[in-house]
């Protein structure tokens, strides 16, 4: 009875420090997966962070870009619209110019197409030379019609030309900006996507 007493309380003892043993593994690994799960929330933490710091600045540049773009494009039109209106300014010289030269020709005209004076109450000799005048005056002033056309031809060509150009220049800028626009929209909601489907560290 004594050696059964004996080895039982040595089963016992057995039984207890296998049991103390497997409590500290089980605690140690407790402890090393709280601290898993500590670095895993930590790093989980710097992640959002540093995805929202970089969504914030990927706005911010956005804007920053779209505002120059859009203060560029205003200066332009501004620019185009003053251009526009010298041409419009020196287009209404010309036209004034060209409606004097019209009085000048018609008054020729006029002179020329009346009759001649009897010839025995004007010299001939100062009838030819009023007519010679008259017809000089003339041809001066279709080379100045002529002159004027050419002219106003250029500076409306000039004008076509300086607003194509610009309109074409803005819409190139604008093409642009809408590009940056759409990459960084892209960039936002891949950082958006990837915040809203990353894992989380399931709890020990």
């Amino acid at each position: 009875a004594a050696k059964e007493a004996a080895a039982a309380a040595a089963a016992m003892d057995a039984l207890r420090r296998q049991s103390e043993q497997a409590q500290e593994q089980l605690l140690a690994r407790a402890e090393k997966a709280e601290a898993e799960a500590d670095r895993l929330r930590t790093q989980l933490a710097e992640a959002e962070s540093s995805a929202e710091e970089r969504l914030r600045a990927a706005r911010a540049e956005a804007e920053a870009r779209l505002a120059a773009l859009m203060a560029q494009h205003a200066k332009e039109l501004a620019a185009v619209r003053d251009e526009s209106q010298q041409l419009q300014r020196a287009l209404e010289r010309e036209r004034a110019l060209s409606a004097g030269l019209r009085e000048k020709l018609d008054f020729a005209e006029a002179e020329l197409s009346k009759p001649p004076p009897p010839p025995d109450t004007r010299d001939r000799d100062a009838a030819r030379a009023a007519r010679q005048a008259l017809l000089s005056q003339r041809q001066a002033f279709e080379a100045a019609m002529a002159a004027a056309r050419q002219q106003m031809e250029g500076v409306g060509m000039l004008a076509d030309s300086a607003t194509s150009a610009v309109e074409s220049h803005v819409c190139d800028r604008l093409k642009q900006c809408e590009e940056r626009l759409a990459r960084l929209a892209k960039q936002v909601a891949a950082a958006a996507a990837y915040l809203k489907n990353k894992p989380k560290p399931k709890p020990p």
